[in-house]
């Protein structure tokens, strides 16, 4: 399974929802990997080399080469789960790893500029995914949300919910 993490904005949880994504699968047992896109390569940083654990590996690649990386990986590693870190601008590689994973997530604070963001991604998603006929799987993740919610968050859950 290739599970993208999408948004064309910077600090949004991209990052922060994959390492812990990946942790998670690999505490399960199962055989996650990481493609670390940002040019920051946060995630990798975060991960490290992997060698804490032989389930949980990290790589990081050229966006443009994304597709052959893909197929590399899959190849020499065989995970059960590749989890892909997008960096937060509109490039080739977004729309590639969108076309490649079977779930987009796209994290979102809840401000309006993050949701605006989103849904702009989520329009983009479906585009790409009906250019082949098909139906996009996709899921928007609310960051960064404070348990008792403000005005501010209460109006981006609106918003949410209208788009």
């Amino acid at each position: 399974m290739i599970i993208t993490l999408a948004s064309s904005k910077g600090g949004v949880g991209k990052s922060t929802t994959t390492a812990a994504l990946a942790g998670a699968y690999a505490a399960a047992g199962l055989r996650a990997h990481v493609i670390d896109l940002d040019s920051n390569h946060t995630v990798s940083r975060w991960l490290g080399d992997g060698s804490g654990t032989p389930r949980l590996t990290v790589s990081v690649a050229d966006p443009q080469d994304l597709t052959e990386h893909l197929g590399a990986i899959a190849q020499a590693q065989k995970p059960d789960v590749t989890l892909i870190d997008i960096a937060g601008t509109y490039e080739r590689a977004l729309t590639v790893a969108v076309a490649r994973a079977h779930l987009t997530i796209i994290p979102a604070g809840p401000s309006e500029a993050d949701i605006f963001e989103a849904a702009r991604v989520s329009r983009h998603i479906r585009s790409v995914f009906q250019a082949f006929g098909c139906e996009p799987l996709y899921r928007l993740l609310l960051t960064r949300v404070q348990p008792l919610a403000s005005h501010a968050q209460v109006h981006a859950c609106a918003e949410i919910e209208r788009l």
